[in-house]
């Protein structure tokens, strides 16, 4: 019998950097959105769930379907991992969340802001810094961990 424990779900494939180490931001996404609610029954349709992975693209382009994701998943010991590249993880963002059972994983290619520009194809490397500093100093009770791709 197979009894998955993790599911992911990869809710877009659009993304707000354009990375030269990928190409989803040279794709549309012109697919149908499924209505959140058939994603949730099918969550909970499978028991042995632990952990959803939302990925992309860039997941946050699409906080209105993550919120409705995590109220949903609330009453369940599923936790909900999320990961972005922190463009759009706002405080508005980690005050909604943090209240539920989440870990986010942000991308972090390098520390060097030159380079940072080069890999991302965007200078966002302050906004993303900035909102790392506000998830970390204000919200106690957010899982921290942090991954980084040295170079």
């Amino acid at each position: 019998m197979y009894n998955p424990t993790h599911i992911y779900y990869m809710i877009t494939i659009q993304c707000n950097q354009k990375c030269s180490k990928c190409s989803h931001w040279k794709q549309k996404d012109n697919a149908k959105r499924l209505p959140t609610e058939k994603i949730v029954k099918a969550i909970k349709s499978i028991p042995t769930a632990r952990e959803l992975c939302i990925v992309g693209g860039e997941p946050l382009l699409f906080k209105t379907e993550i919120y409705e994701i995590l109220n949903e998943l609330s009453d369940t010991p599923i936790r909900t991992t999320i990961i972005t590249n922190g463009v759009l993880m706002d405080k508005p963002f980690i005050e909604k969340v943090a209240k539920h059972n989440i870990h986010i994983v942000v991308s972090i290619d390098t520390l060097d802001k030159e380079f940072w520009k080069f890999v991302r194809g965007t200078n966002s490397y302050e906004r993303v810094f900035e909102n790392l500093e506000s998830a970390t100093t204000d919200n106690g009770s957010l899982e921290k961990k942090y991954n980084f791709v040295i170079n």
